[in-house]
């Protein structure tokens, strides 16, 4: 079974400030039948978050109104079981280890490519039995 296949029975939330990256992202998902909605703000993101069911959430780290990091612990409340992956803008080793003790799953560095994503996602999705605390997997571009 494919990466995509086993997506297709998650629903995916993504919050970026970037249209771009919510664009392509949304492109991406919708072309391989994947469940997708995504935000621009913190604000839609926590009430997504608070009301529906999410199995992947991915954050870009620098949210206006409230950071990524910050964002992820508290979508943790509401979705425990989600797989949490926070989208850096620069490769920096103190916020994936922030990240992994906030219990973030994964921490993707952009400008990020395809493969890298479907190597975290892979990583997350294959091994979903990684919970809370455990280091975040970091991957670059």
């Amino acid at each position: 079974m494919t990466l995509y296949e086993k997506l297709r029975t998650n629903t995916i939330l993504l919050l970026d400030a970037d249209p771009w990256i919510r664009d392509s992202l949304t492109l991406l998902f919708q072309c391989e039948v994947c469940r997708f909605v995504t935000f621009d703000n913190v604000e839609e993101g926590m009430k997504a978050v608070e009301t529906g069911r999410f199995d992947i959430i991915i954050c870009d780290y620098g949210m206006p109104g409230m950071d990524g990091i910050t964002f992820l612990g508290e979508a943790g409340r509401f979705q425990p079981a989600a797989i949490r992956i926070l989208i850096a803008g620069y490769p920096d080793g103190e916020i994936a280890e922030v990240a992994a003790r906030a219990g973030i799953h994964g921490c993707l560095h952009k400008p990020f490519t395809l493969d890298a994503l479907e190597m975290t996602l892979g990583g997350l999705v294959d091994g979903s039995s990684a919970g809370a605390g455990q280091p975040a997997k970091s991957a670059a571009g």
